[in-house]
């Protein structure tokens, strides 16, 4: 199973940081695979992201909790190619969206020899993406050939008791 979450929100003021429901993101993402929010995905045996700040840091908790030592790529081909020639392995790659896009585009590509036009959305074949969509899932089953998308989880801001929560119910 290939598991593709695109990075948590940056901070507007440091750009190699985390915003707060970013950090919050990140910090229950482990939750979200070792509790098995949504019993259709599995849990990552392998972590896969660029070597941006922001997208390593989206992942810390989860690498730590799973106790696997990320692995860092900026070329998108050999992620492909790593993905493609593991894909019995369960891979979860974080990254910006484009960068998921391409990722899928090829691994589709080489492993079904289909060419599809996606875009970063809950709807991959959308017209447009929505690169500030960070609470999609999208999963690749090379066992029976789908490209799914799920939500994972929201973070919202509570201004009634001041503080961040996490909600699950459109998992």
């Amino acid at each position: 199973m290939f598991i593709f979450i695109h990075h948590c929100e940056k901070s507007n003021i440091y750009m190699d940081s985390l915003s707060d429901i970013g950090n919050i993101r990140s910090n229950n993402l482990p939750d979200f695979f070792t509790k098995k929010k949504n019993p259709n995905i599995n849990i990552p045996k392998r972590i896969i992201t660029s070597n941006d700040k922001s997208h390593i840091k989206s992942v810390s908790m989860l690498s730590k909790q799973l106790k696997i030592q990320p692995q860092y790529d900026n070329n998108m081909n050999n992620i492909t190619k790593i993905m493609q020639n593991n894909k019995l392995d369960d891979i979860l790659f974080c990254g910006s969206g484009s960068e998921i896009v391409e990722i899928v585009h090829n691994l589709i590509y080489k492993l079904y020899y289909k060419t599809m036009n996606l875009k970063w959305n809950k709807n991959p074949e959308a017209t447009y993406d929505s690169l500030n969509d960070f609470s999609t899932i999208w999963i690749i089953h090379p066992t029976d050939h789908t490209l799914k998308v799920y939500n994972y989880f929201d973070v919202f801001y509570n201004k009634y008791y001041d503080y961040y929560d996490v909600n699950y119910s459109h998992v």
